[in-house]
């Protein structure tokens, strides 16, 4: 029996409980050290904390820009912090780094209730090393809190449903639920499986009266929660056609049975283990997860329905266009994943026995090495768009007169170092976005035509921020006189002097679009 049966001891050996607490505290250090780090604000945490660091309290309620979505919860407490500990990235970070260590031994008193032996620690390594969790947690983003709120509402559930006589547990299950909902939209999920499963246990047990009494009180708190938040807050942002337009790719096909929904469904699995799970080689680590899966559906105990339940409604979301089931929006979903692989591993481990034990403790290796491979390079190197040293050297090299031209999706993120620091006093213009005419980023650039000093800003992690930086400064180096660079990553500055700049031939932005499109 892979799977801990419900009335199993909770007793675990020294050495067991020892091993757990080290990959705890190693994934804590992980955790911290991508958090110290201290990495610029990238673009996605600029559109967000653009409506955090200009909220009060008086307009707390109304809608984030840059169609950004958050729950009230996450953005009250961004709110709060910043008053408090001021603007700076550590602060703005600190919440998501809370409910990502916190993470860590929640899941581990979750997996040990439900998995045996090395099985709790292969699903506590996943997500004690993955590194886009890790990432998250040092993001100023919801993700890292959908992943705690999960495994709260997991543990509670599993926790309850090992007594559903105790009054104490039903009401840490309905206030684990309630508090939730507002701090992570896709708890939900997790609420309503776990639902789903009293349901399954009103009908099965014979004590049918106190569990159907115990899924009236969650049904109502739950309901009401979710409710009072959506009327007040939600309402406002699930009718933002832009994000509905954005996550278009990441609904699944429909009907269910088409076979563009069965290729969808069929590339789901490694999908999720490399996004949100952070395997940059999944193929072993599937084949431990559709074991694992299995595992759980012949269980059928409550806890497992528990456990499996969240998908089926996240798929039913996803078909029904309601919630995209891709990327980071599935970090929530990092807890289940890693219960499922850990069942995997502890079939094999038990099927293997004493005689094949070398050979299965060589596939759980394979399967282990392409998460710790990815983490070592998240580590090495995870900034994304480095502004903030490149914002300093301009200020640094530039003169009063010069001017200064900033990348559309550069904007976000320098208003913010512009506001914080309030010793730069920057007179800039902002570009717009032309990724679909490319014309118009000469045109934005030529009206400076004459200057001695032009300073131009671009990052480039946006999708193609690299190809427009690339084109402009093929028109730049061709026309005008580069005086100076910086380049760091996804981020980088440029002076060039367009006094000396000829007339741009009609037909320029052909031959430039073209050496563009044959170089990348």
């Amino acid at each position: 029996m892979i799977l801990r049966d419900e009335t199993a001891s909770m007793e675990r050996s020294k050495l067991d409980v020892r091993l757990a607490w080290l990959i705890i505290g190693l994934g804590i250090i992980f955790h911290l050290y991508l958090y110290t780090v201290n990495r610029s604000l990238w673009l996605d945490e600029a559109y967000i904390v653009e409506g955090i660091i200009t909220r009060s309290w008086s307009d707390l309620l109304t809608p984030l820009p840059n169609n950004q979505a958050a729950p009230l919860g996450f953005v009250a407490v961004e709110v709060a912090v910043t008053q408090a500990l001021g603007t700076s990235e550590y602060a703005l970070r600190l919440f998501p780094l809370l409910c990502g260590v916190l993470t860590l031994p929640l899941f581990y008193l979750l997996a040990r209730r439900v998995l045996d032996g090395y099985a709790t620690h292969f699903a506590l390594a996943v997500v004690a090393f993955s590194p886009r969790f890790a990432y998250y947690s040092s993001d100023v983003k919801p993700y890292a809190g959908d992943a705690l709120f999960a495994t709260a509402c997991l543990l509670a559930a599993v926790w309850y449903f090992d007594n559903p006589r105790s009054f104490r547990r039903l009401m840490v299950l309905t206030g684990a639920g309630a508090v939730a909902l507002w701090f992570s939209y896709p708890a939900a999920f997790v609420l309503g499986g776990t639902g789903a499963a009293m349901l399954v246990g009103w009908l099965r047990l014979p004590d049918r009266r106190t569990m159907g009494r115990d899924l009236l009180v969650v049904a109502v708190f739950w309901g009401v929660s979710f409710l009072v938040h959506y009327r007040i807050w939600m309402a406002i942002q699930v009718t933002d056609e832009f994000l509905v337009t954005f996550w278009d790719h990441a609904f699944l096909p429909f009907p269910p049975w088409s076979g563009a929904a069965l290729k969808w469904l069929f590339h789901l699995p490694f999908q999720v283990l490399i996004n949100p799970t952070g395997f940059v080689y999944p193929g072993v680590a599937c084949g431990f997860l559709i074991v694992g899966l299995l595992v759980f559906v012949r269980s059928r105990s409550l806890s497992s329905l528990t456990v499996l339940l969240p998908v089926g409604l996240l798929l039913l979301a996803s078909a029904i266009e309601k919630y995209p089931a891709w990327g980071r929006l599935l970090v929530f979903a990092l807890p289940v994943i890693a219960l499922l692989l850990g069942a995997g591993v502890g079939l094999l481990l038990r099927a293997a026995g004493t005689r094949h034990r070398l050979l299965a403790v060589c596939m759980v290796g394979i399967a282990m090495l392409p998460l710790l491979y990815a983490a070592g390079k998240q580590a090495a190197n995870p900034f994304r768009e480095e502004l903030r040293p490149v914002v300093a050297w301009v200020q640094n090299n530039s003169e009063p007169d010069d001017v200064i031209y900033v990348y559309h999706r550069a904007q976000y993120a320098l208003r913010y170092y512009i506001e914080r620091d309030r010793h730069l006093d920057w007179r800039y213009v902002a570009g717009d976005d032309h990724r679909e005419d490319l014309q118009s980023y000469l045109d934005e650039v030529d009206r400076f035509r004459g200057e001695e000093r032009v300073w131009l800003i671009f990052t480039e992690d946006a999708i193609g921020g690299a190809r427009d930086k690339a084109l402009l400064l093929l028109w730049l180096d061709r026309h005008g006189v580069r005086l100076d660079a910086i380049e760091m990553v996804g981020a980088s500055a440029y002076l060039y002097d367009f006094s000396r700049m000829p007339p741009r031939p009609e037909k320029d932005l052909e031959t430039v679009g073209a050496n563009v499109d044959n170089s990348s």
